[in-house]
């Protein structure tokens, strides 16, 4: 009787370890296939025009027809595309504009280098990068483009001001700072006519630094804090640069526009700059009764959730509802199981959450990109390996450890060929 005890007990603990072990198989696999999925969904590119290269149409068509272009000093695309990665050099003025804009939308940006690393600034740069901004808006039609300038001048020039007109009349919108005199000084380009002019403020008033006046249009947060990561052999290296200025409230702007241009690609830019400035939240400040500080200040979380319902839901319904199934999925497992079932709760949250996280971050790339006309690209190949692994998981009747078995190869391929800028069509013919 005793031995028929014992037997039962080994039996139930080699169940339990076979159950720890399978859980963490799945986890893993389900992992890889997950990241191989998003390495495969391409973002949309970070581009130095100081190279002599502008967006190919399948690139724009990834932003969903949405570029924005960056006037500023020369930007550094690998610093911008990583956002956690450290610079082998400072980074530039024009390199930490694009990041706050990359960080707040998905779009194509282009830098425009307008003056050297040291800041100083060239008139003839600045009057050429203009000229590429308006030759790539009239050889793409179909783009609808942003351009952001933070950068400033004391006194107005006649061709920038002809080209900024001409900039306008090709449906170009224009978003420059205000400058950080702390006064009315209306600097340039920020005081034209068809120029966005952003001042630096939040919901309690003005920033310090900032200009205002009767041309501001709009407000933004200036204050930019900058997380850098690197894993080293001996340890973690971190830096994180914390600085502020309307040149990056000016971003924060251009990122809401794209964001509205990509969600709304019927409207005007005059449209879409109404529904911005309509959904600006008041300040508290007197100056902001004076209307020296525009129509409010950009909350740009409540600016997508306004023109994108489901943006709420993702980016604030999901995560809660996932918690709470994990959690509750979690206690029952634990209360069923004990201390393997603890195992498996760990499991479940170090593998279902960047599972969940990547596999919406790659299918809401992909379907994007396809909605856009997105065939010039990786589209085509991203859906015929979407349809061939929804008919191995049908051919092997829905059988998860047989499934993840048959899609690991294509998983690891996706994790080796993602990230080396292998051509769609060898992509393709892998998966």
């Amino acid at each position: 009787m005793k031995q028929n005890h014992t037997d039962v007990s080994d039996a139930a603990r080699s169940r339990s370890h076979d159950l720890i072990a399978r859980a963490a198989i799945a986890s893993l696999l389900l992992l890889c296939i997950a990241v191989a999925f998003a390495r495969f969904t391409p973002s949309p590119p970070v581009i130095d025009a100081a190279t002599g290269r502008m967006p190919r149409p399948a690139e724009i068509a990834i932003s969903e027809n949405v570029v924005v272009f960056v006037l500023d000093s020369p930007l550094d695309p690998a610093y911008v595309r990583a956002r956690h990665g450290i610079a082998h050099e400072p980074a530039s003025h024009g390199s930490m504009v694009a990041r706050v804009l990359r960080n707040h939308a998905n779009v194509t940006i282009v830098g425009l280098p307008a003056e050297d690393i040291t800041g100083k600034r060239h008139r003839e740069d600045f009057l050429d990068a203009l000229r590429a901004c308006l030759g790539f808006a009239r050889a793409n039609p179909q783009a609808r483009v942003v351009l952001n300038i933070s950068l400033a001048f004391d006194e107005p020039d006649p061709e920038k001001k002809t080209l900024i007109e001409q900039l306008h009349g090709a449906g170009v919108m224009i978003v420059a700072a205000a400058g950080n005199d702390a006064s009315e000084k209306a600097v340039y380009p920020a005081a034209y006519e068809h120029v966005i002019a952003v001042a630096s403020a939040g919901k309690a008033g003005k920033a310090p630094h900032s200009n205002y006046g009767g041309h501001i249009d709009i407000s933004a947060s200036g204050d930019a804090s900058l997380e850098e990561l690197a894993f080293l052999p001996r340890g973690t290296r971190r830096r994180i640069t914390e600085t502020r200025g309307t040149s990056y409230a000016a971003p924060r702007v251009s990122a809401a526009l794209a964001y509205i241009r990509q969600k709304r690609p019927d409207w005007s830019g005059a449209q879409s700059l109404e529904f911005l400035r309509e959904s600006a939240i008041p300040i508290e400040n007197s100056l902001f009764e004076k209307g020296y500080l525009g129509t409010g200040y950009v909350d740009i979380a409540n600016t997508k959730a306004m023109i994108h319902r489901p943006f709420f839901w993702i980016h604030r319904f999901l995560p809660y509802m996932t918690f709470s199934l994990l959690t509750s999925i979690s206690a029952a497992v634990i209360v069923m199981k004990k201390l393997p079932g603890m195992m498996i709760a760990l499991l479940l949250w170090l593998g279902a959450v960047p599972v969940i996280f990547l596999l919406f971050l790659g299918m809401g790339r992909t379907l994007s990109a396809v909605k856009t006309g997105w065939h010039a690209g990786e589209g085509p190949y991203m859906i015929a390996a979407l349809l061939s692994t929804g008919a191995c998981i049908l051919y092997l009747r829905c059988r998860p450890f047989e499934t993840l078995r048959a899609l690991l190869l294509p998983a690891a391929a996706g994790l080796v060929l993602g990230p080396a800028g292998t051509a769609p069509a060898v992509k393709g013919l892998v998966l």
